[in-house]
């Protein structure tokens, strides 16, 4: 897609089922991917050839993926060097840390099939935390902007933070004998807004531009593919909707739910409330609100 239509076309071509549904930095990404590609095997690149899967194409994109968790590699390393040597120089929990990262099977075995990249994604993830813990607000709040506009999925963590960023770094502590004050530092508040809002700027102002913004949004937050995007999530509403089909059972129904049929889009419960995005929104929040009352709570930490 990004290959070969114009950037205003990016976010609403719909020729294949798999639509382009991550931010624009991935879609770039994937349009600096697409230039070796073109000299590959160009059948790749071909938005009408549905299916394609040469051995080159096969073996182009998952190279990608394993290079590009290079990123992932390295991070792991510093990241489980920094911790352990809080603690101590025990270079064997060091090592088990790194490995535990980087040999998850989930991206063995599922993510070099099926070129998320997600070893990247979580690599400058690991590099924003470790920014973070050595006290470089400013890159590690920029870095992690950069990741959303990567891959969305990580605004879950973004509460965290925000409020994290807002204690250590927009709040002067000053100690004047055996008093104790925290004072709101306006500057640094603006320097940190000011930061993220030049990334999104970057990342979104084009569309904005081209006036394909909300087509950026529809795809970034689709839902109608449904709770569950089909029965594919497997996430607390599948559960929900395992539980709808029991009592629907129970109360003598026959007919199987529109939600089992494998197919994407909105369906309505036979027996259970039927769950609207907006509720959807408010329970992640009361999910992570402990977590960031205690993040605010843990001081200097």
């Amino acid at each position: 897609i990004t290959h070969s239509l114009p950037m205003n076309q990016w976010y609403t071509e719909a020729t294949s089922i798999w639509t382009l549904d991550y931010p624009p930095f991935f879609a770039w990404f994937e349009w600096i991917l697409s230039i070796p590609a073109s000299l590959i095997d160009p059948g790749m690149l071909m938005i009408k050839n549905l299916g394609y899967q040469s051995i080159s194409c096969i073996i182009y994109q998952r190279l990608t993926v394993i290079i590009s968790e290079l990123v992932l590699f390295l991070a792991a390393y510093l990241f489980s060097c920094h911790i352990t040597s809080k603690t101590s120089e025990d270079t064997t929990k060091r090592d088990m840390t790194f490995a535990f990262v980087v040999l998850n099977p989930a991206l063995l075995f599922i993510d070099h099939i099926h070129f998320q990249y997600n070893g990247l994604l979580l690599g400058l993830l690991l590099f924003s935390i470790l920014l973070m813990e050595n006290h470089k607000f400013l890159p590690s709040a920029i870095l992690f902007a950069i990741l959303l506009n990567f891959k969305h999925i990580y605004l879950y963590y973004a509460p965290i933070y925000f409020i994290n960023l807002l204690k250590h770094y927009c709040h002067t502590t000053n100690t004047s004998h055996t008093l104790v004050t925290n004072t709101f530092n306006l500057q640094n508040f603006i320097k940190l807004a000011s930061g993220v809002m030049i990334v999104f700027v970057v990342s979104l102002g084009p569309f904005v531009a081209n006036g394909t913004i909300l087509n950026v949004v529809q795809r970034l937050f689709p839902f109608n593919r449904g709770l569950t995007h089909a029965y594919w999530a497997p996430n607390f509403w599948a559960v929900y909707n395992c539980l709808d089909w029991v009592f629907l059972r129970i109360l003598g129904g026959n007919s199987d739910p529109k939600y089992l049929s494998g197919v994407v889009g909105r369906f309505d419960h036979e027996v259970l409330m039927n769950v609207q995005p907006w509720m959807t929104h408010m329970l992640v929040l009361a999910v992570i609100l402990p977590c960031v009352v205690r993040v605010w709570q843990l001081g200097s930490k």
